[in-house]
C-alpha cells in the first residue's frame, strides 16, 4: 500500500518508479539500463556505499565529485546523459496552503514509535527535527484507541510547542481519552473525519483566528533602504532563478550548486562574509550540496 502510494505520487510528477528489495538489485538494475552514457552522480553515501561508480564505469564515462572535485568536474556533469541522485528520505506529501491570504509550510512527518528498523529510524529523526523546526503542530490521534506509550512519547516531544490535536474517526465510536491529553499537553483539541471530510471547516477558522489573534505571527514585509544592499538582493534573486529553471529542467542538486554558491557569495557580500577558494574546494570535495 505505501509503495504503491508513493509510486503513484511520483509518476504524477513525471517520475518512473521501480522498488527494489536488495542494493544489489538495484545495481543490476542500472547496469542494465545505462550503457555507453556519460553519467554524472550526485553526493551520495548511498551510490558510494552500492559501488555505482565502479560499476557503472566498466561501460560508462562516470563523472562524480567525490572522485575528483573542483568546479570544473561539476561544469562538466552539466552535459551528462544521465544523472543520478539520491533522496535522505521521501515524505508522502509536502505542499504549501494558503488559508485566506496566510501560507502556511505544510510537512507530513513519518510516525515516532520504537523500531529496529533502520530505514524507520531515520523517518523518526527526522520527524522529530521538523518538530523542533515547526512554529505549529497538527498532532492527529487515532479516536477508535486508547491512548498507547507511542502516543505518550510523541506528548512528551510536543512540550513547549504550539499544538492543534485532531481527533481523527469521529464519524465511528470514539474512545480516546481526551482529558488525558489535555492533562498531558497544553492544546486545542479537534474532532474530525478524514475519511469524511467533517471538520476542516473548524481547523480553517482555528488556524486563522491564531494567525489575527496573533498566536501565531509571521513576517512578510522587509524595507531595503541601501542601493547597494538592493543591487545585490538582485543578483541573487538571478542566481536562484537559474536554481529553480535547473529545478524545473529536472536536473539534479549538483548541477545548480554553482548558482547557489553565486547566491551566497551576493549575500555574503551583505553581511560581510565571503567564500574563499580554498573553502569552496572543500565543501565541492567533502559534502554532498544542497543537503
Amino acid at each position: 500500500m505505501e509503495q504503491e502510494l508513493l509510486k503513484n505520487n511520483f509518476e504524477r510528477h513525471g517520475f518512473k518508479t521501480s522498488f527494489f528489495d536488495t542494493k544489489e538489485a538495484a545495481l543490476a538494475y542500472l547496469k542494465d539500463q545505462i550503457s555507453g552514457k556519460k553519467v554524472a552522480i550526485g553526493g551520495s553515501v548511498t551510490a558510494q556505499e552500492m559501488g555505482l561508480y565502479e560499476a557503472l564505469s566498466e561501460k560508462n564515462e562516470v563523472i562524480w565529485h567525490w572522485k575528483k572535485a573542483g568546479r570544473e568536474t561539476l561544469m562538466e556533469a552539466r552535459s551528462a546523459e544521465v544523472y543520478i541522485t539520491s533522496a535522505n528520505g521521501v515524505s508522502k506529501t509536502g505542499e504549501l496552503v494558503n488559508i485566506d491570504g496566510i501560507t502556511l509550510n505544510i510537512v507530513d512527518t513519518a510516525g515516532i514509535h520504537d523500531t529496529e528498523d533502520i530505514v524507520e529510524k531515520i523517518g523518526v529523526t527526522k520527524a522529530m527535527t521538523t518538530i523542533s523546526d515547526a512554529d505549529l503542530i497538527l498532532y492527529i490521534v487515532d479516536g477508535t484507541c486508547a491512548l498507547n506509550d507511542d502516543d505518550y512519547r510523541i506528548m512528551d516531544a510536543l512540550q513547549g510547542k504550539k499544538v492543534i490535536t485532531l481527533i481523527n474517526k469521529n464519524d465511528q465510536n470514539l474512545v480516546v481519552d481526551k482529558l488525558g491529553i489535555t492533562l498531558k499537553l497544553e492544546t486545542k483539541i479537534l474532532e474530525i473525519s478524514a475519511k469524511e471530510g467533517t471538520g476542516k471547516d473548524d481547523l480553517h477558522d482555528l488556524l486563522k483566528s491564531m494567525f489575527f489573534n496573533q498566536e501565531l505571527t509571521y513576517n512578510d514585509e522587509l524595507y531595503i533602504t541601501n542601493l547597494r544592499h538592493k543591487s545585490l538582493l538582485y543578483d541573487t534573486r538571478e542566481s536562484l532563478n537559474k536554481v529553480l529553471e535547473s529545478i524545473d529542467m529536472g536536473m539534479g542538486e549538483d548541477f545548480f550548486t554553482i548558482d547557489l554558491m553565486s547566491a551566497y557569495t551576493s549575500l555574503g557580500k551583505i553581511i560581510g562574509e565571503e567564500l574563499e577558494d580554498d573553502l569552496v574546494n572543500k565543501i565541492f570535495a567533502e559534502f554532498c550540496m544542497g543537503k
